[in-house]
């Protein structure tokens, strides 16, 4: 089975401790150390089943939603100039000296190998003594269906300290099983740039040894990578609607009626939810669908897509159906325009301060408060920034469950029908169903044997 993923480049260095000898009474016991690789894995000659295991470590982080250890973030503007702006500095020289040039240009390999030997220098100055050791994985990948690249630094977690000594050796000198026994399929940290599904922030982060503290190591994100972390969507979705209008009327000692927090949700989702008119604005604007006016593009997604609207998180939730509309009204579409669309829905369903004060107030949470006050006092305290997808996840288990009916003919123009119900929230149910072309509605359900269960009745 063809890989989504495609290395082009890969490196590993390791960090990690040993024993401080002499040590000193009072002083540390042990002190950090690095060896880096003096050259980059032969990707060609890999073994399908290595090259497999290295790509599931970036199709873990990939495939991660934006929960629990699994967070989205910002290069912070406020480190330019200082030793914190370093690795985003690197990433732009990786973008123009590597990852756009072709992958076997012998200029952009040893430029790879210079800047992840730059980048592993970074980790090793940040990482705290109270780190974990692990091996730095830096690769180049492709998205094999669009050829996008991207750039992956995972840490990794080894089992076996074999691994370490032979860094300066090719993983093609090892057997499948040496690589799986010595290398785990644990990520202890690591980040994806850019963000593979949020356009609106530059890079997505993993910390598993963080999961329980809802924010990543300082050392890694802050001093490391240079960045500002978004609070996850499970993060948000549990505590937003309840802590942040708690935390507001305790600060103006005002009324809070907690009966009224679903009404609140509900309002934000409603205030949020992407119109026909401002996709089709955003179609038009980004060039995404050309050849048709705006009253024209407006009602053909308003008749095809006013179920679907109300549920959407991401501007990549409609590009099917668009696609289809247009390819169906002999409109033309450009899909190199997809990212200017993408981003445009990220942006229009940002939920902001004015958004939240005016949803607080209209809903009657905070009683005695006025919008105002509120976005003043949200600003003050660093602004609040809540993900739509946040919402539906808190909604997920309050509403009702949609339930879906297909009625498929038994035979061609045979009156008798079977039909097959779906039931399910409908952020979950629309991964898997989605309409062909814009017309049919079309289902695809895929798991394996020891998952599937059958049920008579």
């Amino acid at each position: 089975m063809p890989h989504r993923f495609r290395l082009n480049h890969l490196v590993l260095h390791y960090i990690g401790f040993r024993p401080v000898e002499p040590a000193e009474e009072g002083g540390p016991t042990q002190e950090k150390w690095q060896r880096q690789s003096d050259q980059l894995q032969d990707i060609a000659a890999l073994e399908e089943e290595i090259e497999g295991h290295l790509l599931d470590l970036v199709r873990d982080v990939w495939d991660s939603p934006d929960a629990g250890a699994v967070y989205s973030a910002r290069f912070d503007d406020g480190f330019a100039g200082t030793d914190r702006a370093l690795v985003r500095g690197y990433i732009a020289d990786m973008r123009r000296e590597v990852l756009d040039q072709d992958p076997g240009d012998l200029q952009a390999r040893a430029r790879f190998l210079a800047l992840s030997k730059a980048i592993d220098d970074r980790l090793f100055e940040c990482t705290t003594l109270a780190a974990s050791p692990g091996l730095l994985m830096v690769a180049d990948f492709s998205l094999t269906y669009t050829d996008d690249r991207y750039l992956a630094l995972l840490k990794i977690r080894h089992s076996d300290e074999r691994f370490v000594t032979i860094l300066q050796d090719s993983l093609t000198d090892l057997g499948v099983q040496e690589v799986e026994m010595m290398l785990t399929k644990e990520v202890l940290k690591g980040m994806i740039w850019p963000h593979p599904a949020r356009l609106d922030y530059d890079l997505k982060l993993v910390d598993h040894q963080a999961r329980y503290r809802h924010e990543p190591a300082l050392y890694f994100a802050r001093d490391f990578l240079g960045c500002q972390v978004k609070q996850t969507d499970a993060y948000q979705a549990s505590r937003l609607p309840r802590d942040l209008p708690s935390d507001l009327a305790r600060e103006y000692d005002v009324e809070l009626d907690p009966d009224r927090t679903d009404a609140f949700v509900a309002d934000l989702i409603a205030r949020t939810a992407p119109t026909a008119g401002r996709v089709a604005r955003l179609a038009l604007d980004t060039g995404l669908i050309q050849g048709v006016e705006a009253p024209a593009l407006e009602g053909a997604i308003e008749e095809r897509l006013a179920g679907q609207l109300p549920l959407t998180a991401s501007g990549e939730q409609l590009e099917p159906d668009l696609k289809g509309l247009a390819r169906d009204e002999g409109w033309q579409y450009e899909p190199e325009r997809r990212h200017d669309f993408r981003l445009g829905v990220e942006k229009a369903l940002r939920l902001d301060e004015m958004v939240l004060a005016q949803a607080l107030v209209e809903t009657g949470l905070l009683a005695e408060a006025d919008a105002a006050r509120l976005v003043a006092s949200m600003k003050r305290i660093g602004g609040v920034e809540i993900s739509r997808q946040a919402l539906l996840m808190r909604t997920k288990t309050r509403r009702r469950l949609l339930r879906y009916r297909f009625e498929v003919p038994r035979l061609p123009r045979s009156p008798d029908f079977v039909e097959i119900h779906i039931s399910g929230p409908p952020e979950t149910v629309q991964r898997f169903l989605h309409r062909e072309n814009g017309g049919n509605y079309v289902f695809v359900i895929e798991c394996s044997p020891a998952d599937f269960r059958r049920e008579y009745r």
